[in-house]
Protein backbone atom coordinates (compact mmCIF):
# COMPACT_ATOMS: atom_id res chain seq x y z
CA UNK A 1 0.00 0.00 0.00
CA UNK A 2 1.01 3.63 -0.37
CA UNK A 3 1.47 4.14 3.37
CA UNK A 4 3.99 1.26 3.52
CA UNK A 5 5.99 2.80 0.65
CA UNK A 6 5.94 6.21 2.34
CA UNK A 7 7.20 4.73 5.63
CA UNK A 8 10.03 2.94 3.79
CA UNK A 9 11.02 6.14 1.97
CA UNK A 10 11.24 8.04 5.28
CA UNK A 11 14.24 5.91 6.27
CA UNK A 12 16.33 6.99 3.29
CA UNK A 13 18.86 9.77 3.21
CA UNK A 14 18.23 12.80 1.02
CA UNK A 15 20.14 11.55 -2.03
CA UNK A 16 18.68 8.03 -1.81
CA UNK A 17 15.17 9.40 -1.37
CA UNK A 18 15.54 11.67 -4.38
CA UNK A 19 16.77 8.74 -6.49
CA UNK A 20 13.99 6.41 -5.31
CA UNK A 21 11.28 8.96 -6.13
CA UNK A 22 12.79 9.63 -9.58
CA UNK A 23 13.00 5.87 -10.31
CA UNK A 24 9.49 5.15 -9.08
CA UNK A 25 7.59 8.21 -10.24
CA UNK A 26 9.73 10.11 -12.73
CA UNK A 27 10.54 13.80 -13.03
CA UNK A 28 6.86 14.78 -12.83
CA UNK A 29 6.94 13.98 -9.11
CA UNK A 30 9.12 17.07 -8.63
CA UNK A 31 6.93 19.48 -10.57
CA UNK A 32 5.29 22.20 -8.51
CA UNK A 33 1.66 22.13 -9.63
CA UNK A 34 0.43 25.21 -7.78
CA UNK A 35 1.50 27.90 -5.37
CA UNK A 36 0.23 25.89 -2.39
CA UNK A 37 2.77 23.10 -3.09
CA UNK A 38 5.92 25.20 -3.33
CA UNK A 39 8.30 26.13 -0.52
CA UNK A 40 8.18 29.67 0.83
CA UNK A 41 10.61 32.15 -0.65
CA UNK A 42 13.25 33.72 1.57
CA UNK A 43 11.31 37.00 1.51
CA UNK A 44 8.07 35.27 2.51
CA UNK A 45 9.86 33.49 5.36
CA UNK A 46 11.47 36.74 6.52
CA UNK A 47 8.09 38.50 6.43
CA UNK A 48 6.36 35.72 8.38
CA UNK A 49 9.15 35.59 10.98
CA UNK A 50 8.38 39.10 12.27
CA UNK A 51 4.68 38.44 12.77
CA UNK A 52 3.89 38.42 16.52
CA UNK A 53 1.88 35.18 16.28
CA UNK A 54 4.47 33.22 14.28
CA UNK A 55 7.55 31.28 15.30
CA UNK A 56 9.93 29.95 12.69
CA UNK A 57 11.54 26.76 13.92
CA UNK A 58 14.01 24.09 12.99
CA UNK A 59 12.88 21.13 10.91
CA UNK A 60 16.29 19.76 10.00
CA UNK A 61 18.47 20.81 7.11
CA UNK A 62 17.60 17.77 4.97
CA UNK A 63 14.36 16.52 6.58
CA UNK A 64 16.03 13.34 7.87
CA UNK A 65 14.34 11.31 10.63
CA UNK A 66 16.52 12.28 13.60
CA UNK A 67 16.08 8.99 15.46
CA UNK A 68 18.11 7.07 12.87
CA UNK A 69 20.88 9.66 12.51
CA UNK A 70 24.25 9.47 14.24
CA UNK A 71 24.88 12.15 16.88
CA UNK A 72 27.06 14.00 14.34
CA UNK A 73 24.28 13.89 11.74
CA UNK A 74 21.69 15.12 14.27
CA UNK A 75 23.98 18.00 15.21
CA UNK A 76 24.51 18.84 11.51
CA UNK A 77 20.75 18.77 10.85
CA UNK A 78 19.93 20.96 13.87
CA UNK A 79 22.82 23.42 13.63
CA UNK A 80 22.65 23.70 9.84
CA UNK A 81 18.96 24.51 9.87
CA UNK A 82 19.36 26.86 12.84
CA UNK A 83 22.10 28.79 11.03
CA UNK A 84 20.16 28.85 7.74
CA UNK A 85 17.03 30.24 9.41
CA UNK A 86 18.94 32.81 11.46
CA UNK A 87 20.68 33.93 8.27
CA UNK A 88 17.39 34.36 6.43
CA UNK A 89 15.25 35.85 9.20
CA UNK A 90 17.79 37.46 11.52
CA UNK A 91 16.12 35.55 14.36
CA UNK A 92 17.66 32.52 16.05
CA UNK A 93 15.07 29.72 16.24
CA UNK A 94 14.16 28.33 19.66
CA UNK A 95 11.83 25.51 18.65
CA UNK A 96 11.83 22.40 16.50
CA UNK A 97 9.23 20.33 14.67
CA UNK A 98 10.80 16.90 14.29
CA UNK A 99 10.87 15.54 10.72
CA UNK A 100 8.28 12.74 10.60
CA UNK A 101 7.83 13.30 14.35
CA UNK A 102 10.88 11.11 14.96
CA UNK A 103 13.47 11.84 17.64
CA UNK A 104 15.37 10.15 20.48
CA UNK A 105 17.37 11.01 23.61
CA UNK A 106 20.40 12.02 21.51
CA UNK A 107 18.17 14.53 19.75
CA UNK A 108 17.02 15.93 23.10
CA UNK A 109 20.60 16.21 24.39
CA UNK A 110 21.72 18.16 21.32
CA UNK A 111 18.63 20.40 21.42
CA UNK A 112 19.38 21.24 25.06
CA UNK A 113 23.01 22.05 24.21
CA UNK A 114 21.77 24.33 21.44
CA UNK A 115 19.25 26.04 23.73
CA UNK A 116 16.20 24.92 21.78
CA UNK A 117 13.34 25.50 24.19
CA UNK A 118 10.50 23.36 22.86
CA UNK A 119 9.79 20.70 20.28
CA UNK A 120 6.77 19.35 18.42
CA UNK A 121 6.20 15.76 17.38
CA UNK A 122 3.50 14.57 14.98
CA UNK A 123 1.06 13.29 17.56
CA UNK A 124 -2.20 15.19 17.38
CA UNK A 125 -3.79 16.36 20.59
CA UNK A 126 -3.87 18.91 23.35
CA UNK A 127 -0.93 20.05 25.46
CA UNK A 128 -1.88 20.35 29.10
CA UNK A 129 0.08 22.19 31.77
CA UNK A 130 1.88 19.74 34.04
CA UNK A 131 1.22 16.84 31.69
CA UNK A 132 3.10 17.77 28.52
CA UNK A 133 6.85 17.43 28.09
CA UNK A 134 8.26 20.63 26.60
CA UNK A 135 10.38 18.84 23.97
CA UNK A 136 7.55 16.44 23.04
CA UNK A 137 4.59 18.71 22.45
CA UNK A 138 1.62 17.56 20.41
CA UNK A 139 0.50 19.66 17.51
CA UNK A 140 -2.69 20.57 15.77
CA UNK A 141 -2.82 20.31 12.03
CA UNK A 142 -6.07 21.91 10.82
CA UNK A 143 -7.17 20.90 7.35
CA UNK A 144 -9.15 23.28 5.15
CA UNK A 145 -11.29 20.54 3.65
CA UNK A 146 -12.58 19.21 7.01
CA UNK A 147 -15.24 20.67 9.29
CA UNK A 148 -13.45 23.78 10.62
CA UNK A 149 -15.66 24.39 13.72
CA UNK A 150 -15.28 20.73 14.76
CA UNK A 151 -11.49 20.96 14.36
CA UNK A 152 -11.33 24.15 16.43
CA UNK A 153 -13.42 22.52 19.13
CA UNK A 154 -11.15 19.46 19.16
CA UNK A 155 -8.02 21.60 19.56
CA UNK A 156 -9.51 23.78 22.31
CA UNK A 157 -8.60 22.85 25.87
CA UNK A 158 -9.57 23.98 29.34
CA UNK A 159 -5.87 23.92 30.33
CA UNK A 160 -3.84 24.81 27.27
CA UNK A 161 -0.17 25.64 27.40
CA UNK A 162 -0.42 29.39 26.99
CA UNK A 163 2.41 31.60 25.72
CA UNK A 164 3.09 32.62 29.34
CA UNK A 165 3.25 28.97 30.43
CA UNK A 166 5.57 28.24 27.49
CA UNK A 167 7.90 31.04 28.63
CA UNK A 168 7.81 29.72 32.20
CA UNK A 169 8.54 26.16 31.07
CA UNK A 170 11.32 27.45 28.83
CA UNK A 171 12.80 29.32 31.81
CA UNK A 172 12.69 26.18 33.95
CA UNK A 173 14.40 24.23 31.16
CA UNK A 174 17.12 26.87 30.84
CA UNK A 175 17.65 26.92 34.60
CA UNK A 176 17.88 23.12 34.66
CA UNK A 177 20.51 23.26 31.88
CA UNK A 178 22.48 25.91 33.74
CA UNK A 179 22.55 23.80 36.90
CA UNK A 180 23.77 20.68 35.08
Amino acid sequence: SASVVVEQLKNLGTVELDQAVRRGYGEKAFEIRSDSFRPMTREELRELSVHPLASIGIHGRDHLPLDICSPEQVRKQILGCKEDLAGITGIEPTCVAYPYGRYNQTTFDILCEEKISYGFGCESGKNLCGQSRILELKRSNPQGWWNIPAQCSAYRSRQPITPMAMRMLSGVLQLRRALQ
